[in-house]
């Protein structure tokens, strides 16, 4: 996806500055460094709260010494999009189970032809612009098996072309998606 691989100039810079300070200094230093730039560069301030929270959870994840689970994972990762977020957006997200609509109207059609059920699929993560589902997420633990990691990445895409069939009727594209596997996640896209 080309408009993930924009490379801001100043953007590089604040990377390779942090990352020889991080040779230099202790994480923590690099969050302080952080927090100081805050009020150096306000134009950055999702970028550098996005950087405060991924370096906090290497110094001091939220699950302590353990194995992340699931919701260890969709807590970093909304903790992420949170601060990553403007202030004054229209997008919000809903963690745990939600049901999505988009799939049960597929679902019923589906029904009307193969006598299948309706219920909406459950969610992981669903986001939303005042009311329009425009997106889900999905998360396994870290220890899932590469068969389950598959598995819930299909049933990612599943949701989300759904999402998409009703995002079309507004002449609106699907948005960049993430499948999460505890502390990492696979970028794509539902055409």
């Amino acid at each position: 996806m080309p408009e993930l691989e924009n490379k801001d100039k100043d953007i590089m810079e604040i990377f390779s500055a942090l990352a020889k300070k991080s040779t230099q200094i202790p994480l923590t230093g690099v969050v302080d460094e952080l927090y100081n730039l805050l009020s150096t560069m306000p134009e950055r301030r999702q970028l550098l709260l996005v950087l405060v929270t991924v370096l906090r959870h290497i110094i001091r994840p939220n699950y302590g010494g353990l194995t992340s689970s699931e919701a260890d994972s969709m807590y970093l990762w909304a903790r992420i999009f949170d601060e990553g977020m403007p202030l004054d957006t229209n997008l919000s997200f809903h963690l745990g189970e939600q049901g999505c609509a988009a799939t049960a109207l597929s679902k019923s059609q589906l029904a009307q032809v193969f006598d299948t059920g309706t219920m909406a699929r459950k969610c992981d993560c669903l986001f939303m612009v005042k009311g329009l589902e425009v997106g889900n997420f999905e998360a396994k633990r870290s220890t899932a098996t590469n068969f389950e990691v598959v598995s819930q990445l299909r049933k990612n895409i599943k949701i989300n072309k759904s999402v998409l069939l009703e995002l079309e009727k507004y002449g609106v594209e699907c948005p960049p998606l993430l499948s999460i596997h505890g502390n990492s996640a696979i970028v794509f896209r539902v055409r």
